[in-house]
């Protein structure tokens, strides 16, 4: 593999026999919704930092509103990123401007300052128990508590109103019963494997540590011999325009033999 500095020179010693044209920005990331550790990335036609006497000031050039705080620097001589010091913030939009202030190998310039926008997407639903995607209990009490791990800290009163108990219109007391929030703490390693490992072996590790677990208390007891499933947003996110999770569960009935069998 060819190293960054032989590259440059390459690429410089090409672009030198060819008409000058303006620097261009080839892409940029993220775009659209990015998650709360993406990095941020531009990539231009031609090299602009081709060695440690070539270079330019990434720092210089590159601005985010609202300000982040973090390192810019270069990966490779056309490719601009800049690394977050800490998680971006779930639900806030950003935007990246590149100035037209500096030259690139050739001498050419951005036309005008470059831009783009992108939002990172609010707290994820990642699991919960006593119910959740794969795990749907027979067998709840009227005092259940409910809990349920998101990606990343929710604001006090996120949940209030948007979780709830769906009751099965065949129960005898069919309806819904809200969940209000009562504590939020981060995982530890004595939690369940289940909120641990959560999304998988091929998630992004890095964002573990930012994980919340959330303790939700029905506002009554719950009714027995019922079937029910637990609603919740997928996202929490201002406008509230994700889809949202319905994970069934019953609560315990009446008790009876269930099954009888000879042993022997």
């Amino acid at each position: 593999m060819l190293s960054p500095r032989v590259v440059a020179a390459v690429a410089a010693a090409v672009i030198a026999t060819e008409p000058q044209t303006s620097l261009q920005v080839l892409s940029s990331s993220p775009t659209g919704e990015a998650s709360l550790t993406a990095s941020i990335q531009v990539i231009f036609d031609r090299p602009v930092a081709g060695s440690l006497d070539r270079s330019v000031d990434p720092a210089a050039i590159v601005s985010i509103d609202p300000r982040v705080p973090g390192r810019a620097e270069w990966r490779d001589p056309v490719t601009l990123r800049f690394l977050p010091a800490s998680p971006l913030k779930p639900g806030q939009s950003y935007t990246v401007t590149v100035a037209n202030t500096f030259e690139a190998m050739d001498g050419s310039r951005l036309d005008k300052p470059y831009t783009f926008d992108f939002t990172v997407h609010g707290p994820k639903l990642l699991t919960g128990l006593p119910v959740n995607e794969g795990e749907h209990p027979g067998w709840l009490t009227p005092s259940t508590t409910f809990e349920l791990v998101f990606g990343a800290e929710l604001d006090r009163n996120a949940l209030r109103g948007l979780a709830y108990l769906d009751f099965n219109q065949n129960c005898s007391n069919p309806g819904v019963i809200r969940l209000n929030p009562t504590g939020q703490r981060p995982l530890n390693d004595k939690d369940p494997w289940q909120y641990r490992e959560a999304g998988g072996w091929e998630r992004d590790r890095s964002a573990d540590k930012y994980r919340r677990l959330v303790t939700l208390v029905p506002e009554k007891p719950l009714p027995l011999n019922c079937s029910a499933e637990l609603v919740v947003p997928t996202v929490v996110d201002p406008e509230g325009t994700k889809p949202f999770a319905r994970w069934a569960f019953s609560t315990y009935g009446p008790f009876s033999m269930v099954r009888a069998e000879c042993n022997g």
